[in-house]
């Protein structure tokens, strides 16, 4: 028995067009199409023509458009609908294969220059092999060619004055205290952090996919106010917490600084014989904190001197800051606190989330933090 062909029902567009529901177009109208897309580039020059064109043009969906638009953009070329999924895949290996020495001279280019976009492996791949590929065969190579993806990711910037010799020493210095005072759990790592409204928002929203639009997002006039939030941790599980903080418009100073620092102490968070570290921030060396160690050194709490020692981290040298992590924590966080927690009125003000984030800051999320950095 002759089995019966699948029967496609004959639907119109909305730009006019007929198509069949179920079925691709042929070659032959991929190619109609193909030209009426480069009238347009001629016609809009310098300017794209944009998917709406395109579908109004052809008498296309929109869809259908922007799929197509894709292929040229990404390819190059046409795709045959007629050919089959496997043949294209062995075509494509075929076309695009590289021997060894090309796979090593894509390596050399990236050594040679991390940062260099696909088009350069594309352009130089071609001068110096005749070999011509396309940039998503070039990122999709770098992906699964070798043991780990090769994708772009945000490079780690080492300022060069970090290697200098006075650091250098600095660093070995540190080093050899941080082996002396063989008790990291007395640590106390402080340092300020930059704050703005907005960062309550996520950065990224996903588009509609029925419309494709990118919703607004309504905010209140003062989005743009920012804060000084000074903050120190510590990893001695004799506190009750982990991290004191203070979020304010006047941190940013050496006596918003020397203010927090008499809290630590009147509060009786920073306790006896512990070890306050600081970056070189000029609040942290300025005039009003010119006698800061002996300030903790001799202050008097509970009828006896506070002997807290000051030390200070080598010059560029956050790998040996745990409150940098925490920053980072608290930096995801505090979007995730606005959407999950919009409990009762909608506060744009990132003094109530930061709030909630440092108040949730666990000691066990301090403690790994210390060890990440070494202690």
């Amino acid at each position: 028995m002759t089995p019966r062909k699948p029967s496609f029902p004959t639907l119109q567009n909305g730009n006019g067009g007929w198509y069949q529901k179920g079925r691709l177009y042929l070659m032959p109208k991929k190619i109609e199409i193909f030209h009426m897309y480069l009238d347009l580039c001629y016609e809009k020059f310098p300017q794209r023509p944009s998917q709406r064109d395109l579908a109004t043009r052809a008498k296309i969906s929109r869809g259908y458009a922007r799929k197509l638009i894709i292929e040229l953009t990404n390819t190059g070329s046409l795709t045959d609908p007629e050919v089959t999924n496997s043949d294209r895949i062995r075509d494509r290996e075929k076309i695009f294969y590289l021997d060894p020495e090309e796979e090593l001279f894509l390596l050399a280019l990236r050594a040679e220059k991390p940062a260099r976009p696909n088009t350069d492996y594309v352009a130089q791949l071609y001068t110096w092999y005749g070999t011509l590929v396309s940039t998503t065969y070039i990122s999709q190579w770098f992906k699964t060619r070798l043991p780990f993806a090769g994708s772009f990711r945000k490079p780690n910037l080492v300022p060069l004055d970090k290697f200098r010799q006075e650091n250098v020493i600095r660093y070995i210095d540190y080093k050899l205290k941080c082996h002396l005072l063989w008790d990291h759990t007395k640590f106390n790592f402080l340092n300020e952090k930059y704050l703005v409204n907005s960062d309550t928002e996520k950065s990224k929203q996903r588009h509609c996919p029925l419309t494709g639009r990118n919703d607004f997002i309504s905010v209140s006039g003062d989005f743009r106010k920012a804060y000084n939030m000074i903050a120190c941790i510590s990893a001695n599980p004799l506190k009750q917490q982990p991290a004191v903080y203070s979020i304010g418009e006047e941190n940013g100073t050496a006596a918003a600084f020397m203010s927090f620092c008499n809290l630590m102490v009147e509060s009786g968070w920073l306790l006896h014989n512990e070890i306050l570290v600081l970056d070189n921030a000029a609040v942290h060396t300025g005039r009003e904190a010119r006698d800061l160690e002996e300030w903790f050194w001799e202050k008097e709490k509970d009828g006896r001197p506070l002997h807290v020692l000051v030390i200070y981290l080598p010059t560029r040298s956050p790998e040996l800051n745990p409150i940098e992590l925490i920053f980072h924590i608290f930096s995801r966080r505090i979007r995730t606190y606005r959407i999950m927690r919009s409990d009762g009125p909608i506060d744009r003000s990132v003094i109530r989330y930061g709030c909630m984030v440092m108040n949730d800051i666990k000691y066990e999320t301090v403690l790994n933090c210390y060890k990440h950095c070494g202690y």
